[in-house]
Parts: C-alpha cells; sequence; structure tokens
C-alpha cells in the first residue's frame, strides 16, 4: 500500500462511530494493531497528528492511545511511547488520562520525566491523581 493510501486508511479508520467498552477489544483496535504491524511509523506518525491535534473523538483517542500502548511491535515501540507521553498535554482532560493509562499499560521508567510534569502542571484533579498514581507504580518497576 503507498504512503498516500495508508495515511488515508488510518485517517478513515480513526472517524469510526464505534462504540468502545473496556475490558473488549473493539474493530478498530484490531484494525489499528493490523495497520501498525503492516506499516509501522507511518501509522503511529498518522495516529499522532490525529490525537494531538484533536482531529477524532476524545474516545476514539483514548481507544488508540490505550491499542498503541498494548500492541507487540518492537519497531514502534519509542515512537508509540512518545506518542502517548505527548498526549499528556492535550486539552482534553479525558485524552490525557487515557495516556496516563497508556502509560501504564508499557509500564516504561523512561516515560517519569514526562508523567512528572505533566503530574506537575494538570489542572484536573482526578487526572492529576491518576498521573500521581502511575508515577508510583513506575518508581515501584525502577525498584524492581
Amino acid at each position: 500500500m503507498s504512503d498516500h493510501l495508508v495515511t488515508g486508511y488510518v485517517s478513515t479508520m480513526f472517524r469510526t462511530d464505534e462504540v468502545f467498552r473496556d475490558g473488549f477489544e473493539s474493530m478498530f483496535g484490531l484494525e489499528l494493531t493490523e495497520a501498525v504491524k503492516n506499516h509501522g511509523s507511518m501509522v503511529i506518525h498518522m495516529a499522532g497528528f490525529l490525537i494531538l491535534d484533536g482531529r477524532c473523538s476524545d474516545d476514539v483517542a483514548v481507544e488508540a492511545l490505550s491499542v498503541l500502548s498494548e500492541i507487540d511491535h518492537d519497531e514502534t515501540y519509542e515512537q508509540r511511547r512518545a506518542l502517548i507521553e505527548y498526549a499528556l498535554l492535550v486539552p482534553s482532560a479525558r485524552v490525557r488520562d487515557g495516556a496516563g493509562n497508556g502509560i501504564a499499560n508499557m509500564d516504561d521508567t523512561s516515560s517519569i520525566p514526562a508523567l512528572e510534569e505533566a503530574a506537575r502542571i494538570e489542572k484536573n484533579k482526578t487526572v492529576r491523581n491518576n498521573l500521581e498514581n502511575v508515577l508510583a507504580q513506575l518508581y515501584d518497576t525502577a525498584l524492581g
């Protein structure tokens, strides 16, 4: 698939009206996983553009962050982690909270500095508490 077709496919995928439910795989998630495994960093780049620019619904952004945090794909790991860290700074509190959950899923201590900064500036008390809980998890991971 050409770069242009991949970009269009990902953009269309992120316009889904699927209803996401905790604990259940979504069709969107399955498609996103396959796209990442088949087209790698191009998909992450496009997903980042859509999420960070607010060009998809909060529901889709949160689901995408969750899926991206769980994909077993070493070639895009750092790019996925960076995208999730950047999502800690988007305007939507719901998406920022989803980014915190994504970091918790990845359980990578490299995210501690980004998470510390996000928790420090977070104005939403619920989101800040959740980010602080993820920080505690990562500190525990760091201690082994």
